[in-house]
């Protein structure tokens, strides 16, 4: 901690005091806050790759279960914005952006990228104007590409 006498131009009023009324002491304070990293392993990160693997997993199911795709993309995002939120309301208001913020951002753009490819898929098998054994590797191979681009997204994000 430091501290110090503060002058101020002013004495708030009270005349009858003199001007040493102006002199006041001052103390500040640093305070290093910090978590634990298996707190953020843990109780933060752990919860979010649960999702994202349950989301992302739809694309290992055949483009006729469109249903559960469904489902399992929607839920996905419907559940990340629930454990963010979860999360987020521990911080104090105003908070700045904090690294889950960012890890959260890839994990939307993760299930979003997802949920729409299954929404393409499903209208193309729906419409009969592919098939659906035709979308197997695509779509597992796009899901390999997006876990690689979290981890490595994330990755980032910590190193930086």
């Amino acid at each position: 901690y430091q501290e110090y006498m503060h002058h101020y131009g002013t004495d708030f009023g009270y005349t009858d005091r003199g001007p040493s009324f102006q002199d006041y002491s001052l103390i500040t304070f640093d305070i290093v806050i910090e978590r634990p990293t298996s707190h953020f392993l843990g109780r933060l990160m752990l919860p979010l790759i649960v999702v994202l693997l349950a989301a992302v997993t739809s694309l290992f199911l055949k483009a006729g279960n469109f249903d559960t795709r469904l489902a399992l993309t929607g839920t996905g995002l419907l559940t990340l914005i629930f454990l963010q939120q979860g999360y987020s309301g521990e911080l104090p208001n105003p908070v700045p952006v904090v690294l889950m913020d960012k890890i959260y951002a890839l994990a939307y753009l993760a299930v979003l990228v997802t949920f729409f490819r299954v929404i393409w898929t499903t209208d193309r098998v729906h419409r009969k104007q592919d098939e659906e054994d035709l979308f197997v590797l695509a779509d597992r191979r796009l899901a390999y590409v997006i876990g690689a681009c979290f981890i490595i997204g994330c990755g980032l994000f910590i190193a930086i």
